[in-house]
C-alpha cells in the first residue's frame, strides 16, 4: 500500500494493534517527554515565586513545588501547593503590614487546581460529550494557569517594593 493513497483505509476498525509497537513506544515517550517540561517550566516559575517568600513566612518547601511532575500525584497536589502559596503571601503581607493585596491569588489558583482536576479525570470517560467538556476545560485551565502565574509574580514583585523587604530574594 502507497503510503500516501489513504482512501483504501478503513479508519472505523482500525485499532491499536494495526500500528507498529515503535510507533506506539514513541508516541508514549514524546507524550511523556512533553508532559515533564511543561510542568518543569511550571515548577521553576512556581520555585522562583516561593524562593521570594521569607523562609518564616513559607509554609512549603522549595523542593516541595516539584512534586507536581509526578503523574495523577499533582492532581491533588497542586491543590495543596495553590493553597500554601497563598497562605505563605498572605502572611509575609500581613507582617508588613499591607492589606492591599487580598487573597493573595488563592481563588485562581483553586480554580486553577479544580479545572486541572476535572480534565485528568474525566479524560477517561468515552463520551464525545465529555471529551469536548475536557477540551474546553483544558483551555480554561491553560487560561487559568496563565492568570495564576501572572497573579503571583505580581506578588512578587509587590514584595520587593514593599516596605521592609529587604529579607526577600531580588525578582
Amino acid at each position: 500500500m502507497d503510503p500516501s493513497d489513504l482512501s483504501s483505509v478503513d479508519f472505523e476498525n482500525l485499532s491499536l494493534s494495526d500500528f507498529p509497537p515503535a510507533l506506539i513506544a514513541c508516541a508514549v515517550i514524546g507524550s511523556l517527554v512533553i508532559y515533564l517540561v511543561v510542568w518543569a517550566i511550571i515548577c521553576s516559575i512556581l520555585q522562583k515565586n516561593v524562593r521570594a517568600i521569607p523562609e518564616e513566612h513559607r509554609q512549603l518547601g522549595t523542593g516541595s513545588i516539584w512534586l507536581m511532575l509526578i503523574p495523577i500525584f499533582n492532581i491533588a497536589w497542586l491543590f495543596i501547593i495553590v493553597r500554601r502559596i497563598s497562605e505563605s503571601w498572605k502572611s509575609f503581607f500581613r507582617a508588613r503590614g499591607d492589606t492591599t493585596v487580598g487573597e493573595c491569588a488563592a481563588k485562581p489558583g483553586l480554580w486553577c487546581a479544580l479545572t486541572h482536576a476535572f480534565c485528568n479525570i474525566a479524560q477517561f470517560i468515552p463520551n464525545p460529550i465529555v471529551q469536548v467538556l475536557v477540551l474546553v476545560v483544558s483551555l480554561a485551565f491553560f487560561i487559568l494557569l496563565v492568570v495564576y502565574l501572572i497573579l503571583l509574580n505580581d506578588l512578587r514583585h509587590k514584595a520587593t517594593k514593599s516596605p521592609g523587604a529587604e529579607g526577600t530574594a531580588a525578582a
